[in-house]
């Protein structure tokens, strides 16, 4: 079960805003799940909260605007949701998986999206792909961001295999264009892309939460020396702005880590942000193993073997 308090953190400015409750919001909510982003149009940064009730089968949507500090109820479609994955912001839109009941009674996976200036619910369908039936319960599917064509990636970790599928959206919004990019794992448990980056390579967090830049076509890792096994785990993109540094009201310290059940939010997020080679340093030696990265539509078809922690 999930709480409803928010905090909207910058840390450029070392700066946060607890935001407030509102009674449009249930007060316990057995999914929910997030979104931050930014409308052009009013200058505002808003917070998208879907949710499911426990005895609800449908999502509801709230939305909070920081220009107006306050929340509104959504309409929303008949879809729901069974993952509390932060939402992934593109071009103006924030996307998560959701899954409706489509014909025949038969229940299909999709990306969900809801654009932050027209405020309006959005479908995209998944790749045509086994590994994204609703049905496959042999691993998790999530989203990431695709800066390349500024678009979105979607993943599906396989606990069969233990292999990450990558497939991409070359254009945004256009469902023919999703194309498969790779396979790697292989080795046990089931690594995950947290980002892209500008040169090809794939920044990872391996099973035990460590973070790894990785590069498919050379079949070369770096651990970076990040991360490290703890109780919960996120990665999350950050650019730097000065947001809240005229209405931010806490001062962040070291010990202001706040409660481990409050839903927390990056106000430095954008689209256009890549996580760079000068942007991370590199930590401890590279790794790399001599498996070659072959196969039809960019991807392996075996899968590219993933070096260990060990």
């Amino acid at each position: 079960m999930y709480s409803s308090t928010f905090v909207l953190w910058n840390p450029c400015v070392r700066k946060y805003i607890t935001i407030p409750k509102s009674d449009l919001i249930p007060p316990q909510s057995r999914w929910v799940c997030c979104g931050f982003g930014f409308d052009s149009r009013t200058n505002d940064y808003k917070i998208l909260r879907v949710s499911i009730k426990e005895s609800d089968e449908y999502i509801e949507a709230h939305i909070y605007s920081l220009k107006q500090d306050s929340w509104k109820s959504l309409p929303a479609p008949k879809f729901s949701i069974k993952s509390d994955d932060p939402m992934v912001f593109v071009n103006g839109v924030v996307h998560w998986i959701s899954y409706r009941k489509a014909e025949n009674d038969v229940f299909e996976s999709v990306v969900m999206g809801f654009h932050m200036g027209d405020e309006v619910f959005n479908m995209i369908r998944l790749p045509e792909a086994e590994c994204f039936n609703y049905d496959n319960n042999l691993g998790e599917v999530y989203l990431t961001m695709y800066p390349e064509a500024s678009s979105i990636a979607v993943m599906h970790k396989d606990d069969f295999s233990g292999q990450c599928h990558v497939w991409v959206m070359k254009e945004y919004g256009v469902e023919e264009t999703w194309t498969k990019l790779l396979s790697f794992g292989k080795w046990g448990e089931v690594p995950e892309v947290a980002a892209f980056r500008k040169d090809g390579g794939l920044i990872v967090k391996t099973f035990k939460g460590e973070m790894v830049s990785y590069y498919p076509e050379r079949s070369e890792a770096k651990k970076l020396g990040i991360g490290g096994e703890f109780e919960y785990f996120i990665v999350v993109r950050h650019m730097e702005s000065l947001v809240l540094h005229d209405i931010g009201n806490h001062e962040y310290d070291d010990s202001d880590l706040g409660d481990s059940s409050d839903e927390s939010t990056d106000t430095g997020s954008d689209s256009s942000n890549y996580l760079t080679d000068d942007s991370i340093e590199d930590g401890s030696d590279d790794v790399s193993d001599n498996s070659t990265d072959e196969g039809t539509d960019n991807s392996t078809d075996e899968g590219t073997d993933f070096p260990s922690d060990d």
